[in-house]
């Protein structure tokens, strides 16, 4: 069954009916993608696995509800974006980093020149292809820009699909993804000089 087809109204009919064989192909098709997902922002697999049943059990209990305005994938995205919220407000680990305008300011100094010139691009690269490096970056980015910058850098997804699953505007999520490369770019360049 091809990807568009997972979202024609027969299919959201045999899924509201809780046909097996529809039930079966869609978690086959989407089970993987999903906890890549959840581990993207979790990095901790039982939580992953946790979060995607929690998503599954969410899934299936609103189906009924789903209206077909946009792909089921993006259906279940928003769900699985929702539960890693609820689990990251109640574990007390989330920390709000919203806000990175006072690490924009740092980069420059009062006349709006660099307040260090940019990195040789050599070493730049050296410290971005370190793994381990750009894993601790992208868990330091906020939440929403972690979230905006795997699905656009990660899974491809367009920037329509992306507001849709993230509930923000074209221009915010634009905000989003310039605050998280360029956080990254920061984070990546102290690594680099630490090196």
């Amino acid at each position: 069954m091809s990807k568009d087809n997972f979202s024609s109204s027969e299919f959201i009919e045999r899924l509201k009916k809780k046909e097996m064989q529809a039930v079966s192909l869609l978690v086959e098709k989407y089970n993987v993608v999903l906890f890549r997902g959840a581990m993207a922002q979790l990095k901790e697999p039982v939580a992953s696995e946790e979060v995607v049943a929690e998503t599954w059990e969410a899934f299936f209990a609103a189906i009924e509800r789903f209206e077909a305005k946009s792909h089921i994938r993006t259906f279940l995205f928003g769900i699985l974006y929702n539960k890693i919220r609820e689990r990251r407000r109640h574990s007390a680990r989330f920390v709000d980093l919203e806000n990175p305008d006072p690490l924009i300011d740092m980069q420059f100094a009062n006349d709006g020149h660099w307040a260090n010139q940019p990195m040789d691009p050599e070493r730049f690269v050296g410290a971005s292809q370190d793994l381990e490096a750009v894993e601790n970056c992208l868990e330091a980015l906020a939440e929403k820009q972690k979230q905006a910058f795997y699905l656009q850098e990660v899974e491809g997804e367009s920037r329509e699909e992306i507001c849709k699953i993230l509930e923000v505007t074209s221009t915010n999520l634009g905000v989003l993804i310039y605050r998280a490369k360029n956080q990254l770019r920061l984070c990546l360049e102290a690594k680099a000089v630490s090196l």
